[in-house]
């Protein structure tokens, strides 16, 4: 467990709305814990940063789209800053510069909007 200041460290948790088999929306928590371990340690270090540097955010959005598809929200929470703030400052430009793509291209604003990295961005990388 994480210890900060003599205080405990709580749990982030956020709500994950996942489809299952027959189409019905399961609900579930996505958890630092969830996040693979390889992420997980840069994902913690950026969340307790009172100012988030520019570099290690894209850097950590990226990897964490990488792993899965993530909204807005996901990625805010596991950083611990605004959904708002992290949506101007990093996912759009990211967008923008073709390191993310919308998952729902044709509705930008859609409520379930997730963000992946590009197939042609990964076969760069490998």
């Amino acid at each position: 467990m994480l210890r900060r200041e003599g205080e405990r460290a709580q749990l982030t948790t956020i709500p994950v709305s996942r489809p299952t088999s027959d189409g019905a929306i399961l609900d579930k928590k996505l958890r630092m814990e969830d996040v693979p371990a390889k992420v997980r340690g840069r994902t913690r270090t950026a969340s307790l940063m009172a100012r988030l540097d520019e570099s290690i955010a894209r850097s950590v959005i990226h990897d964490l789209c990488k792993w899965r598809a993530m909204s807005a929200a996901e990625i805010a929470d596991l950083l611990n800053k605004n959904r708002d703030y992290i949506s101007s400052r990093y996912i759009t430009p990211m967008v923008a510069d073709g390191v993310l793509q919308y998952t729902i291209p044709e509705m930008p604003k859609h409520p379930d909007q997730r963000y992946v990295v590009p197939t042609d961005v990964l076969r760069k990388e490998a």
